[in-house]
């Protein structure tokens, strides 16, 4: 199964130190919050802010609709995730005994 990037734009936006900061836009509804016990069953622990982790789910299929109107076909589904599991993301280079034991980048 190939990943396909849904992001749909980019925005920019002056921080309180008045720098020029990028957020890429997704669509409503791709962000999904995962609370202590959640986080808990799943074995893992808080990953950092910022940092990358691989989703595996399954979803039950709630509701489906279509329309069409002067635009063209308009389709929905609504998915209800059931089971999932969640490991680092493969394609960020493993870190270094240093990085593992003190943190930070490697120069």
């Amino acid at each position: 199964m190939e990943l396909v990037n849904l992001k749909t734009g980019t925005d920019t936006y002056q921080d309180e130190d008045g720098k020029t900061q990028t957020r890429d836009d997704y669509p409503w509804g791709l962000c999904i919050s995962l609370d202590n016990d959640t986080l808990n069953r799943l074995g893992i622990t808080t990953p950092p802010v910022g940092g990358m982790v691989m989703i595996t789910a399954k979803a039950l299929v709630k509701s489906t609709s279509e329309r069409q109107d002067e635009d063209g076909v308009c389709r929905r589904a609504e998915l209800q995730i059931t089971d999932m599991a969640l490991a680092p993301d493969s394609s960020e280079p493993p870190k270094t005994a240093a990085q593992t034991l003190y943190g930070g980048e490697d120069d």
